[in-house]
């Protein structure tokens, strides 16, 4: 009896949506990292009734300080995928 090798190749294009979604995540992860991690270094805040009023640089300690804990919190979120994702068992 021969034995009959079939080879079925599965795969994906650069257009698939796995693929698309994936590089869209990973742009929008380095965005916000990048983004929030510079407005904490330069404490970027909008409110014009705090000390440093409608001038440029904005540093405010409560802008550095807000920003600081939402880079916090992005970077948990980040970490926390991680760990849950390498928890996973495969079946």
């Amino acid at each position: 009896m021969n034995a009959v090798l079939v080879m079925i190749i599965i795969m994906y294009d650069h257009n698939n949506v796995e693929y698309v979604v994936w590089v869209m995540a990973l742009m929008f992860m380095s965005w916000s990292i990048t983004n929030l991690k510079r407005k904490v270094q330069n404490g970027h805040c909008q409110n014009i009734e705090h000390p440093h009023g409608d001038t440029n640089p904005r540093y405010c300690q409560d802008g550095t300080k807000f920003h600081q804990e939402l880079y916090n919190e992005c970077v948990k979120t980040f970490r926390d995928l991680l760990i849950h994702s390498n928890s996973e068992k495969d079946d």
